[in-house]
């Protein structure tokens, strides 16, 4: 049901991501959109005890000469109630 609305829980993340599965997000240093692999997802606590879920990216980089595999995480904070998939 929350998923017709575009919702999802904090305790629910996990079922979004499957194993190898391609997901968008917006690129840090160039604002551009890039895909990357899901790999693996945990929770974890930060230094001042607040929880997160810690995911591990994957994606292929290119140097101008080389092309590399290279990884990425990427943290949701534990938060209340739902909120809509598209803002995480």
């Amino acid at each position: 049901m929350l998923l017709d609305y575009g919702e999802i829980m904090y305790n629910l993340l996990l079922l979004l991501f499957k194993l190898n599965i391609l997901v968008y997000i917006k690129c840090f240093g160039t604002k551009k959109l890039r895909c990357v692999i899901y790999n693996l997802a945990e929770e974890k606590v930060n230094r001042w005890e607040e929880k997160y879920l810690s995911m591990v990216y994957w994606y292929f980089d290119f140097n101008g000469r080389t092309i590399s595999k290279a990884s990425i995480n990427l943290a949701i904070s534990k938060f209340q109630g739902t909120k809509h998939i598209n803002t995480l």
